[in-house]
């Protein structure tokens, strides 16, 4: 089931890993054939490390299907070597889990139509051929739609370009962080932004796929350190008579 994972190593330090050198370690833990590692659905996601004391880093990992979830914990064995770069990290213990839920209960979710969206890792949104950090709910779900439907196992989410366009971000605090990824430099979001969605026909799916990217990443290269979020909704409450259609701000 949907599962994030933590694993700590040591002999290697935050700064020095940088985000080629996490994919090509820890990719290959996933991707055991040509098949595997040009998939454009991955069942996983990489968070860029953590740095841990002086030579230690943390990497968060999450999993979509349970093939992804046994290779992770047969791949990364407490004491086995990764090269990261020309560093060398070892396993300190075996992957920590941190929290998971079944497919059912990522569709059985209470109703709400706006959602606090919170990016521990940069984050970057494409289209076409284009990268930006701007936070675009269009271009993330179709993403996320793609790993619902391929993944899953249930009934495929299906909106259409008019729906999901009903879905927007009424509130942001953050920056933009450029990094360095195999000699393209992609600017990724790191902050907070609220989601809203105007069509309650539309706002259970969006639940839902902002549930799952909680374990799958969100965006553009979720496999090689970009797109970690954290996700809160909020309770559907009726609107006080005096409310008035003004942004305010919902960020604390």
């Amino acid at each position: 089931m949907p599962s994030r994972y933590e694993v700590h190593f040591t002999g290697v330090t935050a700064r020095d890993v940088q985000l080629t050198h996490l994919h090509a370690a820890i990719s290959r833990v996933f991707d055991h054939d040509t098949t595997d590692h040009i998939r454009n659905v991955k069942p996983y996601s990489i968070a860029a490390p953590r740095p841990e004391g002086h030579s230690g880093i943390i990497i968060e990992i999450g999993v979509l299907t349970d093939i992804a979830e046994t290779r992770l914990l047969k791949g990364i064995p407490a004491g086995r070597a990764f090269r990261f770069g020309r560093d060398i990290g070892q396993a300190t213990a075996v992957p920590r889990l941190l929290g998971g839920a079944s497919w059912a209960q990522l569709s059985d979710l209470p109703p709400a139509r706006r959602w606090s969206v919170r990016f521990l890792t940069p984050t970057t949104f494409r289209d076409r051929d284009r990268s930006s950090p701007l936070p675009a709910p269009s271009s993330a779900l179709r993403g996320l739609t793609l790993k619902w439907n391929a993944l899953s196992g249930l009934a495929p989410i299906e909106h259409t370009g008019e729906q999901t366009a009903s879905v927007w971000v009424s509130d942001i605090e953050g920056r933009s962080v450029p990094l360095d990824v195999g000699g393209r430099i992609l600017s990724g979001f790191v902050g907070e932004s609220v989601w809203r969605c105007d069509n309650d026909a539309v706002a259970p799916d969006v639940g839902r796929l902002l549930a799952m990217a909680q374990f799958s990443g969100i965006g553009s290269a979720t496999a090689k350190g970009f797109g970690t979020v954290r996700v809160r909704p909020h309770a559907l409450r009726a609107a006080p008579a005096s409310e008035t259609t003004d942004h305010e701000r919902e960020i604390a």
